[in-house]
């Protein structure tokens, strides 16, 4: 009997210890995750999958390599109907901050135009760094990005702008999927408008196997049309040789108006098979304007689709922008 209880007074021992190492653990844990109020849902601490730069890229051998900042365009380019939303160039650090003096190398950069005169438009600006961790004092997340955020000395026009960086600063580089364009003169910018004027700002050509391939029209605004199964026709060049049977994606058009009209075509890659694209000239945005080209004004827009004008766009994707 005692030897039984010397063995039950071990166990309990252990089982204490390993509770005590369970418990911290389990707090371990907690504070990697933060914790959330009950009462509200809301996350009270960074998260890991967005924690703190240190966190994500620890120093050390082995350690993965931090990627440096990238600019991102707010509105991207060729964005039509913005109204009132903030014109800004934001530097994508990873949530950390950037510092003052990238900051103002970007702003001392910036230029407003109208588009395609390319005639200059007073304006002042200020700057937003990231203060640190990625949610506020209420739980929410915070803006990961820095920011110079433009300010039209007075109200635009109805019509297309530019905004753009006369120089990329250095530090910064250009993300692989844009939010900008290199302009004719070679600086690199967004093209917007305030008011509606709808217009074609990418294609995008995904071959799928099997023969088929997607075909993805985007638009600077929503739009519909009348007869949806009009919007848009593919044909390809006479030295093709062959038809594509393309028919127009209408589920994915849905009822009301849309960014992106898509078309399915059979027998034809069109990643190398030259073609060209029509958009109908019925297709108006959501307020009744017409579709319109911002260099060359109103009327139907097409598009020559073809490899020489064509870049990479991930996996087995193209994408050209006019």
């Amino acid at each position: 009997m005692k030897s039984y209880r010397v063995l039950a007074a071990m166990l309990s021992v252990a089982g204490l210890s390993c509770k005590s190492s369970q418990d911290q653990d389990v707090v371990a844990t907690r504070s990697a995750l933060g914790t959330v109020d009950v009462k509200t849902g809301k996350e009270q601490v960074d998260s890991p999958k967005y924690a703190a730069d240190e966190r994500r890229f620890p120093e050390g051998a082995g350690s993965p390599l931090r990627p440096g900042p990238t600019i991102q365009f707010q509105p991207s380019d060729l964005t039509s109907s913005i109204e009132k939303s903030p014109l800004r160039v934001g530097i994508d650090n990873l949530g950390a901050p950037v510092g003052a003096g990238l900051l103002d190398a970007v702003a001392s950069a910036v230029r407003l135009y109208e588009w395609p005169e390319m005639r200059s438009v007073p304006f002042s600006y200020s700057e937003s760094d990231v203060t640190g961790g990625d949610h506020a004092a209420d739980g929410y997340r915070k803006s990961t990005l820095a920011y110079v955020e433009v300010t039209p000395s007075t109200t635009l026009a109805d019509r297309w702008y530019a905004m753009v960086l006369s120089a990329l600063p250095s530090g910064v580089s250009l993300p692989r999927l844009a939010s900008h364009e290199t302009l004719p003169d070679g600086t690199i910018g967004a093209r917007f408008s305030p008011g509606s004027h709808p217009t074609l700002t990418s294609v995008r050509v995904c071959e799928k196997g099997s023969g088929q391939t997607v075909v993805i029209a985007d638009f600077s605004e929503r739009v519909t049309h009348p007869q949806p199964a009009h919007m848009m026709d593919i044909h390809l060049s006479p030295s093709a040789g062959s038809a594509a049977a393309c028919a127009l994606d209408l589920a994915s058009f849905g009822p009301d108006p849309s960014r992106f009209v898509r078309s399915v075509c059979q027998g034809v890659a069109l990643n190398t098979t030259p073609a060209e694209l029509a958009l109908d000239g019925a297709i108006v945005s959501a307020n009744g304007r017409g579709l319109e080209s911002p260099a060359k004004g109103a009327g139907p827009i097409s598009i020559v689709l073809s490899s020489a004008n064509m870049a990479g766009w991930g996996d087995g994707c193209t994408i050209i922008r006019p």
